[in-house]
């Protein structure tokens, strides 16, 4: 046996694992070999002293003299460390479980913008594509609600494009709110969810993810796109884009 197993190796339970397979490599003697073979798999005194027809006292002289601690020392550290590797590999199970969140690209909003006709269709798609909103909130839209070149969206001031501006202040309704329908003054969460569907074959989250997208793009701030979409735990991670993005 080298030197290296016959003596006492400082370890902790950190590094005990590559102490027990370097002892274990290391050693010329077949029985020594079976002892840190058996122990790697933390198995107790009894089973390595009935596998090895050692005694237990033997075996114990034995790692004390090349590890300075017990057999069962060493074995409630590999237990505890393989317990500490296993959490650690579900963690990271966890992590790439996230899934980046789906957007649609700049050339596939162009497309979705040039092929809808229906001007109301149209001004529906692109009041998510600005403002983010959800689906609630822009049922619950009300033409006081648009001023300036402004909207306000459940108490959030959203400056909006001139042409979404226009497009919204030329929809035609009796109602007190912007998107209404034959049915009723205010439209619903299930007809704008079948609009966007008919014509983007995406639904509301998709284009309120663009959304977001197209603002982490322009380097807006976190703080900024969280006080305009209302999202209020925003993770930059998940929309494929790093959180070193924060400025304007």
């Amino acid at each position: 046996m080298t030197n290296t197993s016959d003596s006492y190796v400082e370890n902790d339970e950190k590094n005990i694992l590559e102490l027990v397979q370097t002892l274990k490599q290391q050693t010329n003697k077949p029985e020594i070999k079976q002892i840190y073979e058996i122990l790697e798999k933390a198995k107790k005194t009894e089973e390595i002293a009935k596998k090895t027809n050692l005694s237990k006292r033997r075996i114990q002289q034995i790692i004390k003299k090349q590890t300075g601690k017990t057999p069962n020392q060493i074995r409630q550290e590999i237990i505890h460390l393989k317990q500490k590797n296993l959490k650690q590999t579900k963690k990271i199970s966890s992590l790439k479980q996230i899934r980046t969140k789906k957007y649609i690209s700049e050339s596939e909003i162009e497309n979705i913008l040039n092929k809808t006709k229906n001007k109301t269709n149209l001004t529906i798609i692109q009041t998510i594509l600005e403002t983010g909103c959800t689906l609630d909130e822009i049922t619950n839209i009300k033409k006081t609600d648009l001023f300036d070149n402004q909207l306000n969206i459940n108490g959030r001031i959203i400056t909006i494009t001139k042409q979404l501006k226009k497009n919204l202040n030329k929809i035609q309704t009796k109602s007190k709110y912007i998107f209404s329908s034959r049915q009723s003054e205010q439209i619903s969460k299930k007809r704008i969810f079948q609009i966007i569907k008919k014509e983007t074959n995406q639904n509301a989250q998709i284009l309120r993810n663009t959304c977001i997208v197209n603002l982490l793009q322009k380097g807006i701030s976190k703080e900024k796109i969280v006080k305009k979409t209302g999202i209020k735990n925003l993770s930059l991670s998940t929309y494929g884009i790093g959180e070193k993005i924060n400025h304007d």
